[in-house]
């Protein structure tokens, strides 16, 4: 397993509380707080991811961050990942992987 993957596991393994499969998707439950000093995975708030971005939650900006942030901490490309639900709330639910 190259380092890559093995840092990909220890962060899955470190997020399982707050991921679960809905249908063929896996899904991260997170928690956002916006208007943060900077952009950073804080680690677990009530079964959540908490997610701090600098963004404002207006017209998208917060939740493209979040997915951007989201998508770093993982190392999967951002264009996989997308909002299933709460776009304009702080609890969301982000779909993580699609299985097959």
């Amino acid at each position: 397993m190259s380092a890559n993957a093995d840092e990909y596991a220890r962060r899955m393994a470190e997020a399982k509380p707050a991921l679960h499969i809905e249908g063929k998707v896996v899904v991260l439950a997170v928690v956002v707080i916006p208007h943060a000093p900077k952009n950073e995975i804080c680690g677990l708030r009530g079964g959540r991811l908490l997610v701090k971005v600098t963004a404002a939650p207006e017209k998208g900006k917060a939740n493209r961050a979040v997915v951007d942030i989201v998508a770093e901490y993982f190392g999967i490309p951002s264009s996989t990942l997308m909002v299933l639900r709460g776009e304009t709330a702080r609890q969301k639910d982000i779909v993580l992987h699609r299985l097959t």
